[in-house]
């Protein structure tokens, strides 16, 4: 997962996907797969920001080659639509997530690693 601070900075969506194609590349010229990451949300949700990372997150979701895999965690991970509750046992601080978000994110990403690997 790459991409939230940048957004954050104010970078545009096509400049960090760009950097993130380079970083996937170092991998992928091993014969590594990649496994990529959207953005998923956080506390703060003005309409530019938001905007921005749902144009993120569609490049990376439609970029294809070969080793190159997707998983939307955006849809795992969500920041609006959820209890109080929940919110605060997964979310930290509005941008990070606690143990417990952390553990749900893993457990999400390994479920993708597996289906990869069968």
């Amino acid at each position: 997962m790459g991409g939230t601070n940048d957004l954050g900075w104010g970078q545009p969506p096509e400049l960090i996907f760009e950097n993130l194609i380079k970083v996937w590349r170092i991998a992928l010229d091993t014969g590594a797969k990649v496994l990529a990451l959207n953005v998923i949300e956080c506390a703060s949700s003005n309409g530019r920001l938001v905007q921005k990372r749902n144009a993120l997150n569609a490049m990376i979701s439609k970029h294809e080659e070969d080793r190159f895999y997707t998983f939307d965690l955006w849809s795992v991970i969500r920041y609006t639509g959820i209890d109080e509750e929940t919110r605060e046992r997964i979310w930290d601080d509005g941008l990070h997530l606690t143990k417990d978000g952390y553990s749900i994110m893993g457990k999400a990403v390994a479920a993708r690693l597996f289906e990869l690997l069968r």
